[in-house]
């Protein structure tokens, strides 16, 4: 068991299996710095294979709870019926910070690996033809999950290849939304979705510069959605859990931890075992 504190007011606690201890009382040691890659597109890039890991853990809140103020303008919106009425307390107050109040858990943080310079990661071949869709909702007015993560293409080494999952933006509201999206390497639009309609989105990996949505009906409403070249990554729910497996191991790995209040909050460099490696992240609101 590692811990250690470091800046951006974060408290962290890393377990491997197998792995070595340290005593509780022993100086921390500082985290290695992550120095990202370039783009996984370039060629000439060394593989990183898939491997037999897992990395899961949960993120919380550490000290008071932040501010979570009702959106302004919802109320006195012609649709604040249907935007106010029926929708739980997490679609009326800012987005910025979902946290539950019991388990103190922080939703809508992405956790990913990210390749070092001159590599990329492989992807195992039940990754590279998937059937399954991510979805975007509009259930009332805010855009659920707030937060989202899809992969729609591996890279080969020379190009990207379809991974045959798809991602739409849905309307399961009784009103009309507007999504306009943009970011990233992906073409943007700029839709009008009728109640329980939808719109698909081709997406193109680019998760350092995740796609915005955003409503130009009800302007509160925002949200992003991350584009990734292979399936290492997770965005947390409510209760501030995420895994993802089949990472690889015994190599140097980024792992990045992003939300909307503080960006990337958290960035190392690790080996990965094979088994469990666990990630608990308690986060300081600032």
């Amino acid at each position: 068991m590692i811990r250690y504190v470091i800046p951006f007011a974060l408290m962290v606690t890393i377990a491997a299996a197998p792995g070595c201890s340290r005593k509780e009382e022993d100086d921390p040691p500082p985290p290695k710095a992550f120095k990202p890659g370039g783009t996984t597109t370039a060629k000439n890039k060394q593989p990183i294979p898939p491997g037999d890991g897992v990395l899961v853990g949960q993120i919380t809140l550490d000290g008071d709870l932040p501010d979570m103020p009702k959106i302004e303008g919802m109320a006195k919106h012609q649709d604040h019926k249907g935007c106010l009425d029926m929708a739980p307390e997490a679609q009326t107050i800012s987005q910025k910070w979902i946290i539950d109040k019991e388990t103190r858990g922080i939703a809508n943080v992405v956790i990913y690996l990210k390749p070092p310079a001159g590599k990329y990661f492989q992807v195992k071949d039940e990754d590279k033809n998937r059937a399954d869709t991510v979805v975007t909702d509009q259930p009332h007015c805010a855009f659920v999950p707030h937060v989202n993560a899809a992969f729609p293409a591996w890279w080969d080494g020379e190009n990207y290849q379809p991974s045959g999952q798809k991602f739409v933006v849905k309307n399961s509201a009784p009103m009309n939304h507007n999504t306009n999206w943009a970011g990233g390497k992906t073409p943007g639009g700029n839709v009008i979705i009728k109640p329980h309609g939808e719109q698909p989105i081709k997406l193109v990996p680019d998760p350092s510069n995740p796609v915005m949505l955003k409503c130009d009906i009800h302007p509160w409403m925002t949200g992003t959605v991350f584009t990734f070249d292979h399936p290492y990554y997770a965005v947390t729910g409510k209760d501030g859990k995420f895994q993802f497996k089949n990472v690889p191991t015994g190599v140097e790995v980024g792992i990045i931890g992003w939300n909307e209040a503080q960006l990337n909050f958290f960035q190392e460099t690790k080996k990965l075992n094979s088994g469990e490696n666990r990630l608990d992240l308690k986060v300081k609101a600032k």
